[in-house]
């Protein structure tokens, strides 16, 4: 992992894909989009179009194994104190395409119903200023109160680039800024639970 940020305890992990796999992944991407993308549907407030929902869902069997490996290292970032060791597994893995105009609203990979530990976000294809994925500080609500100068950032700002991997906890609320670019920006995101015995 070459870039450690952090909310507190909570590390927030960028890399960049070597060319061997985002090649690799690329083309399951690439692949999946050619044959499903007129199935691709706007599944939140923006016109973002997403394969989440879709009954046919992105399975790249290179890319589900490097999510694994790399999610895995990122587990270990937390030291967690568990009897066993973590046996992870992909609760959801989808295609994101955002052409000009689109955003992403702010929201967070858990709810009630799901019990998700890690998402992510792999940019496939994108411009560099196509949208900066932002991730919201879930300690600065409640400093603010008691400091007349807040010391801790409100949010990470990260770039979007061809390769770049960022990994977070998948309570962290974030956002995506506008893609004012005629090229789409394309990625792939996910979400990691704890595999039940």
């Amino acid at each position: 992992m070459s870039d450690k940020l952090n909310f507190g305890n909570f590390p927030i992990l960028v890399d960049h894909l070597n060319i061997g796999d985002l090649s690799s992944i690329s083309n399951e991407v690439f692949t999946y989009i050619d044959k499903n993308k007129e199935n691709f549907k706007k599944n939140w407030n923006c016109n973002t179009l997403s394969s989440l929902k879709l009954e046919n869902s992105f399975q790249g069997p290179y890319t589900q194994d490097f999510l694994l490996k790399i999610n895995k290292l990122y587990s270990q970032e937390f030291n967690f104190q568990t009897v066993k060791p973590l046996k992870l597994e992909i609760e959801s893995l989808w295609v994101n395409i955002a052409p000009k105009g689109a955003y992403q609203e702010v929201h967070s990979h858990t709810s009630f119903y799901t019990r998700n530990l890690f998402s992510g976000v792999l940019y496939i294809s994108t411009l560099e200023t196509s949208g900066n994925l932002n991730l919201l500080n879930p300690l600065y609500q409640q400093f603010k109160h008691f400091l007349s100068t807040p010391i801790i950032n409100s949010e990470i700002t990260i770039s979007p680039k061809n390769g770049r991997i960022v990994l977070f906890p998948s309570f962290i609320e974030h956002y995506v800024d506008v893609n004012p670019n005629l090229e789409e920006r394309i990625s792939i995101s996910w979400n990691i639970k704890v595999k039940q015995a």
